[in-house]
């Protein structure tokens, strides 16, 4: 895991914007992860979703 993640590290660009201003996106998982997010669309604290 550790090998992945100094791999991975920087591989996408950090946000220009505020995070919580940042759109909901799914990954690229290929089974059902419980994924939580602020939906500033609802003005809610904290929407959640199923990736799969």
């Amino acid at each position: 895991m550790q090998e992945c993640t100094r791999t991975c590290k920087g591989a996408e660009p950090e946000p220009e914007q505020d995070t919580c201003s940042q759109p909901i996106e799914a990954g690229p998982c290929m089974a059902a992860f419980r994924r939580f997010a602020y939906d500033n669309k609802k003005r809610s604290a904290c929407s959640s979703s199923t990736e799969d």
